[in-house]
């Protein structure tokens, strides 16, 4: 039972309520006590129910500040808030490109201005307040995740590590606001579904078993249940099973001939790259690629017991000598991606000579390879060959397409897994957002969607549950909602960049990508929602494009549609309608505004395809004409559909209106 006096932690000093509406004060006080507060003149009482919770609510103000909240209690205890303001207060979430910072210390993770930006830092007027990752399994929680708090936007240390989408989403705001204070509350995860970010009552109503399931299983594990523990590592692994069935069928022939001869002195090498570790890249991808490299055995070591080393090799690994496999790591073994290799070498290799060392690096996820030292160590010698230096030999064996196979999924070996994910449904939900919802605000920005792509039919049931919930839980049906659509994007490796050209030979094609964008775009349908389209600012080979500035300021002009009386075009033109007209087909927009344009002069090429009865897309040539746009193909006589921007990088789809919003990826053949 609580028996203190306390208020919960989203007020501080600095903080901003949203002005309009009712301000809502809750916190903890001895049952049955009194507590009493004061804000701008205004006092209110509450007494603290028989669960020690206590809520007082002042009447909706006007803009402005700054003001001081002293909340006492009958006891005596007080707390003060100081230098607080009254105007629009937004909450941005999503994923790792909504966390993306103004500033930090990794260069393909920051803005490339970002010290200038932090640096010029100075509206007093904009209050931020970055919420730490937490996770909470068992329910929603009270108060925000520790070290968290409100401060104003006036240093580097204040704005450097908030959502660079986000401060510049509120700088745009507060230029549009004049002397309206602007408040902002940062709570996002870098790669995580939407399915966490949902409550279990909303899961509930919806009749989603599944999720519903498993967080009451997950819930049980707490309590040690062996029989939710067995279950859901079976299920874990059969998940993680099935998908390396199709990993591994990604080149089923060239795995073939890697398995029978890669490993084995001798093999001609012509093909192979040459180079150091770590700086060879064949596992940066997804995919598996084999590392090779000569040893010279010293004479003193023969007979002798031999182990090889590795510090860490990211995922798994099958390890060889002489072509005889010493070792190797698999997903059973926790944490499989950073754990140390110690293979014991058999005593009939340890004769003096050369030998090769070959290791078959499966990487599974993100960025892999083989990290660290790398050495080879003799019982009773005290000086180990270091094998990093020196030349390695590296060969990729496939690159796994996760636009196919789907990305990694949870990862088998861990019992308590699911209690720490950020993964697990309702999870951040709980942790991250609830504890928000006894501060009124005008609405949210959202910027998720890559790790759904898998199943965007899916994503269409859960994004409006999702905006369903949060309206729901603010008590607000009419709170905005604006969606940042999935940007271009190809492969994520910035380190190692495709080339620019890279889409030239490509065919059209059809991926969860594309997918998830037409579910994004259709909640639109919804009242009070926008949707940002950012198919122009990606970056193909770098899942986080740096120019948040122009994902910020289409936020908030469809916030200024919805919220701030804006009657102008905010977004690009939107497919209506089509027209066949013989071997042609013309389409007719809204939002086309002051006319089409496309960008550079000529519509780029492989921005429209086009299809017959067959369904079968080719690339198409397309002109404006007024209002609409003409989309042909000499190689498709009878045209039925059309498609825009439809694939993962469309390399220069550059249509836009005249005031300079992006065209929305579209394609006439999408179920109605």
């Amino acid at each position: 039972m609580k028996s203190h006096f306390s208020v919960r932690n989203v007020y501080g000093d600095h903080m901003v309520f949203q002005r309009g509406k009712p301000i809502r004060i809750v916190g903890t006080a001895p049952a049955r006590s009194s507590v009493t507060a004061t804000l701008a003149g205004k006092r209110f009482s509450a007494t603290a129910d028989a669960e020690a919770n206590w809520e007082l609510s002042f009447p909706a103000m006007q803009a402005g500040g700054p003001y001081e909240l002293v909340v006492s209690s009958q006891a005596g205890a007080s707390v003060t808030f100081r230098d607080i303001l009254i105007g629009e207060v937004w909450l941005c979430s999503g994923q790792s490109n909504m966390e993306f910072p103004v500033l930090g210390n990794n260069y393909f993770y920051a803005l490339r201005d970002g010290q200038e930006v932090a640096a010029e830092a100075h509206d007093d007027n904009l209050r931020l307040f970055h919420t730490q990752h937490a996770v909470s399994p068992d329910g929603p929680c009270e108060e925000a995740p520790a070290g968290c708090a409100w401060k104003t936007a006036t240093s580097p240390e204040a704005v450097g590590p908030f959502s660079a989408v986000g401060y510049w989403f509120g700088t745009f705001l507060r230029q549009k606001l004049g002397d309206v204070p602007v408040g902002l509350i940062h709570s996002s995860w870098g790669g995580s579904l939407i399915e966490p970010w949902i409550s279990e009552k909303a899961y509930e109503a919806a009749g989603r078993t599944k999720e519903c399931e498993t967080v009451e299983a997950v819930r049980r594990l707490a309590s040690g249940d062996e029989g939710v523990v067995t279950e859901l590592r079976r299920q874990e692994i059969l998940v993680f099973e099935n998908w390396l069935k199709k990993y591994f069928g990604s080149d089923p022939a060239t795995t073939a001939d890697a398995l029978a001869n890669w490993a084995k002195p001798g093999i001609d090498l012509s093909s192979w790259t040459q180079g150091p570790l770590p700086g060879l890249l064949g596992s940066k991808n997804v995919g598996v690629c084999w590392y090779r490299h000569e040893v010279e055995v010293p004479a003193a070591w023969a007979g002798r017991q031999m182990t090889l080393h590795v510090d860490a090799i990211n995922d798994c690994d099958e390890t060889f000598f002489d072509g005889e496999k010493i070792g190797s790591t698999s997903y059973n073994v926790p944490q499989y991606w950073a754990a140390p290799r110690d293979y014991a070498i058999p005593g009939k290799f340890a004769v003096p000579g050369r030998h090769v060392i070959a290791v078959r690096v499966m990487n599974h996820f993100m960025e892999g390879g083989i990290t660290g030292k790398v050495w080879l160590s003799s019982e009773e010698s005290a000086d180990p060959i270091i094998l990093n230096e020196g030349s390695w030999a590296e060969k990729r064996e496939f690159a796994a397409d996760i636009r196919k196979i789907g990305v990694r999924p949870t990862v088998p070996g861990n019992e308590l897994y699911p209690r720490e994910s950020q993964q697990t449904p309702t999870t951040l939900y709980n942790a991250m957002i609830h504890p928000f919802t006894v501060l009124n605000v005008r609405g949210f920005i959202w910027y998720q969607g890559c790790s759904n792509t898998g199943a965007p039919e899916d994503y269409a049931k859960l994004q409006p549950l999702m905006i369903d919930c949060w309206r729901q839980a603010w008590g607000h049906p009419e709170a905005a909602f604006i969606i940042t659509q999935l940007s271009a994007f190809q492969r994520h490796s910035p380190e190692s960049r495709l080339p620019d050209d890279f889409w030239k030979d490509l065919e059209p094609e059809e991926f969860g990508y594309q997918k998830l964008r037409e579910v994004q775009d259709a909640m639109l349908a919804y009242p009070n929602t926008g949707v940002a389209v950012t198919i122009d600012i990606g970056d193909h080979s770098d899942i986080h494009p740096h120019n948040k500035k122009d994902v910020a300021f289409r936020l908030a002009q469809e916030a200024e549609r919805i919220c701030y009386g804006n009657t102008g075009i905010t977004a690009g033109p939107r497919y209506h309608a089509k027209v066949i007209e013989g071997d042609h087909i013309r389409l007719s927009f809204t939002k086309v505004g002051g006319g089409h344009v496309a960008k550079g002069g000529a519509i780029g090429p492989h921005s429209f395809a086009i299809a017959g009865a067959d369904g079968k897309f080719v690339w198409a040539e397309a002109k404006i004409e007024g209002n609409a746009v003409v989309v042909w193909s000499p190689e498709v006589l009878h045209p039925t559909e059309v498609r825009y921007a439809w694939a993962m990088f469309p390399p220069q789809a550059n249509l836009y209106n005249a005031e300079g919003f992006p065209m929305y990826p579209f394609r006439t053949d999408a179920p109605r």
